[in-house]
């Protein structure tokens, strides 16, 4: 055990003094943390300034009737035209309104000034009608109204912070952390020097060790550098934190505190994350190809940390990097229990251990640490990586303006054109199998059947993941709106476009290109757990990433079951048919917890039979 011990203490000096030596570490790791923040500040609120007083020394034009002109003051910095005002007032039945354009700040200015003109010839209507009944005392005399505002600046800013600065730290800590991580693992593979390091009597267990100490003990000290800078900044009169909530950020020193206490549990889980990718990244190239997806999908559970009504529950507790920012944004808010700190950084070490452990058997992997370099049309996880990072863009840059102008059109458009076009180019382009990648085969007729039964009942997956969520994250009306808006184009042509389109489509691409690809490199949990996540964030939406996942969870498994890409088509064209069919039918989705729970059971099984007595 002390052999054990003393090798550790000798690989993680090592480890320490190489990377003290590396420019670009020293650049990543302390530079910009401590000039990233202060100088995002600074020049945040700079700019805003500028922006406020030129605005303010300019006079901006309206359009007035002739009623309003005497209301007009010198100090208001109006000019009154008719050609081309940046606003327009207009009067009528003792009303006035203000017509500007929201996406213009000069139009913005002048409509605030012309409610200035308004309120004055208000009060002076307000007065003559008062006159005119009789009345000796002024309309503001009957009522008194007086506002005071019970939050204190800091407070204000505090929250603020609560809300942007969760995030921002997780994506300053992956842009510097994760350089290192690939440095450690696929950087040596490339060099040759893991392998040196492997042939010496120290124990796999302590390299690991020693490499996910050196990228925690990074991570950590990244996170505090920029939390202590942002301190600093205001200590030093850089940054006023009491005025900071115009920009979202500046600290206060007990916030600053807190901030750095909160920050370790979830520096321990982003270095495991890190480690982990590293880890599976063939080469230095193909783990930086692949940075910017994992850090989006870091990115999406810290994003729950932005949404003002969602509170921190036992679930989001024990939900990886959720809990970790939820509670970080309470602490900065002083909302934060001991009880909760304590659930939270146990919940953090748990998930870090459980992906060492996935991490160590990895490093068992003599294919994985020394395999054959594949030339970079063999590599599955990163042409995986690829085309799900493609489908994303070309979803999000084409596919939602194409459905936004015309629902119909634009879903033909976007499943076609961009989904079973991507995913048959990205298989002749990749020069994979196309049959066997895509799982082009006849079902057997037993499980046909089971897909059957399993896509009738497989709304009720994603129900009742919905049903779960809606308390932790809670519904919006743009959602139900989307809902109500695709209902509107008719059963027939909802069942053609909206369930047998993406049925085959989303298909094509998720459980046959995709999942094609994930199968040369992953086991077949790790196969359904990412096609599911894939799935659930390809629809670009918070409240459907859970729910969508769940469902393509289910369909990924149904396609490796039943072996065939069809038997997923059946489930998925079932799924929406189904909900399609039901909300014609005047179903809102009530049903009981228990209902949901046991037709989610029928369909999960149906999908467990699938493949049973085949030779």
């Amino acid at each position: 055990m002390s052999a054990e011990r003393g090798a550790f203490g000798v690989l993680l000096r090592g480890e320490l003094r190489y990377l003290s030596r590396d420019p670009a570490a020293l650049l990543l790791m302390v530079v910009a943390p401590v000039l990233f923040y202060p100088l995002l500040v600074a020049g945040l609120g700079s700019l805003q300034e500028a922006g406020e007083k030129r605005m303010a020394q300019q006079t901006h034009t309206i359009s007035a009737p002739a009623e309003l002109h005497r209301f007009v003051r010198k100090s208001d910095a109006l000019e009154v035209v008719e050609d081309a005002p940046q606003a327009a007032m207009t009067l009528e039945d003792d009303a006035v309104t203000i017509r500007f354009s929201g996406d213009r700040s000069r139009s913005r200015m002048a409509s605030k000034r012309a409610r200035r003109v308004a309120k004055r010839w208000r009060s002076l209507v307000q007065e003559e009608h008062w006159k005119d009944a009789g009345l000796t005392i002024k309309p503001s005399d009957v009522v008194d109204v007086t506002t005071t505002d019970t939050v204190a600046k800091a407070s204000v800013a505090d929250r603020a912070n609560a809300r942007l600065l969760p995030p921002m730290l997780v994506l300053l800590v992956m842009s510097g952390g994760l350089y290192i991580a690939l440095d450690l693992f696929a950087g040596e593979k490339e060099r040759g020097t893991l392998e040196t390091l492997l042939s010496t009597a120290a124990p796999r267990r302590e390299i690991l060790g020693a490499k996910f100490a050196v990228v925690l003990m990074l991570t950590v000290m990244v996170s505090q550098l920029a939390v202590g800078s942002l301190w600093a900044a205001g200590a030093l009169g850089i940054i006023d934190p009491a005025e900071a909530g115009a920009t979202g950020l500046g600290l206060r020193p007990l916030t600053a505190v807190m901030a750095g206490v909160l920050l370790i549990p979830l520096a321990l889980e982003l270095a495991a994350v890190m480690v982990m990718a590293a880890l599976a990244a063939p080469n230095f190239r193909a783990g930086q190809a692949l940075a910017f997806p994992l850090t989006l999908l870091v990115l999406a559970p810290a994003g729950v940390a932005v949404l003002p009504d969602v509170q921190l529950s036992p679930l989001l507790i024990i939900t990886p990097i959720t809990g970790c920012c939820l509670a970080l944004r309470d602490a900065l808010a002083g909302t934060l229990g001991a009880r909760a700190a304590l659930a939270v950084t146990a919940a953090a070490a748990v998930h870090a251990a459980l992906l060492m452990t996935a991490a160590a058997r990895l490093m068992n992997r003599e294919s994985l640490l020394f395999g054959v370099r594949r030339p970079p049309r063999q590599r599955p996880l990163l042409a995986a990586a690829g085309v799900f990072g493609l489908a994303l863009l070309l979803m999000l840059h084409l596919g939602t303006s194409a459905q936004s102008q015309h629902l119909i059109g634009g879903m033909v458009f976007t499943q076609v054109v961009l989904l079973a076009g991507l995913a048959l180019g990205a298989a002749w382009w990749l020069g994979v199998p196309l049959r066997s990648t895509l799982q082009i085969r006849r079902p057997r007729a037993v499980d046909l059947g089971l897909a059957m039964v399993a896509g009738l009942t497989a709304p009720a997956v994603g129900q009742l993941v919905l049903h779960l969520q809606t308390p932790l994250i809670p519904m919006p009306t743009a959602f139900l709106e989307g809902f109500s808006a695709e209902l509107d184009v008719g059963l027939p042509a909802a069942l053609l476009v909206l369930s047998l389109l993406p049925a085959l489509c989303e298909e094509l691409l998720f459980r046959g290109t995709l999942q094609g690809l994930l199968r040369r490199a992953l086991p077949a949990w790790a196969i359904c757990l990412v096609s599911g996540a894939a799935f659930g964030l390809f629809h670009l939406h918070l409240i459907r990433v859970l729910p969508t996942g769940a469902l393509g969870v289910l369909l990924a498994a149904a396609a490796l079951r039943g072996r065939s890409l069809w038997i997923a088509v059946v489930v998925h064209f079932l799924n929406n048919a189904t909900v399609f069919v039901l909300a014609d039918r005047g179903w809102e989705g009530e049903a009981s917890l228990p209902a949901l729970a046991g037709a989610a059971v029928v369909s999960a099984g149906a999908v467990a039979l699938m493949g049973r007595g085949r030779a």
